[in-house]
């Protein structure tokens, strides 16, 4: 597996754009896809002189803006589906939806009876956090628990709504947040 090295940047900054031109362009460029949640948590929440070949990428990684998950949720009520490596959604009016080509890799559901603006990994089924962060909330590094003065948490998308996710910006690493328009895009290579 092979980070891109660097996000995509204009005039030194992170360059920011819906998921699916995020996608596209990291495609034509021979990237597979975004990061996935675990990949990307991976990277932040270690010591990043531990992560070995890694460095650069991981302080990339928590400078500056946030970037794109390869995760989508959709809500129904308390009823959470994760997407893993979608595509096909549709940024349209300031909103996602699901396009005619929606594909995805996996998919689990879960639920999450008290839904809040973020929700805290506490609160989330081990499953969820599972598929997030790789681990049981109980047993993630300190970093990857708390955000700041906040214990870290998931933003979830509106009822009826599906949506994809990226990695919380500048301080803010570990949060995962739905209902971002534009984030700065990163890709992975499979070998």
């Amino acid at each position: 597996m092979e980070f891109e090295p660097r996000a995509l940047q204009e005039g030194g900054a992170k360059l920011l754009m819906p998921y699916d031109e995020s996608l596209r362009r990291l495609q034509a460029a021979g990237y597979t896809r975004h990061l996935r949640p675990t990949e990307a948590m991976g990277c932040v929440g270690t010591n990043v002189e531990k992560a070995r070949g890694l460095v650069d990428v991981c302080h990339d990684m928590r400078a500056s803006y946030g970037e794109w998950l390869s995760v989508a949720f959709e809500r129904q009520g308390a009823e959470i589906t994760v997407y893993l490596d979608p595509s096909g959604l549709v940024w349209e009016d300031g909103s996602y939806s699901k396009g005619s080509q929606f594909l995805f890799a996996e998919k689990a559901s879960f639920s999450v009876p008290t839904i809040s603006l973020m929700t805290p990994l506490r609160e989330l089924p081990e499953g969820l956090v599972r598929i997030l962060y790789g681990a049981p909330e109980s047993a993630l590094t300190s970093s990857l628990r708390r955000s700041g003065d906040m214990p870290t948490g998931v933003v979830f998308p509106g009822n009826g709504k599906i949506e994809p996710a990226g990695r919380g910006y500048f301080g803010d690493v570990a949060n995962i947040i739905a209902g971002c328009g534009h984030l700065a895009s990163r890709g992975v290579r499979l070998t």
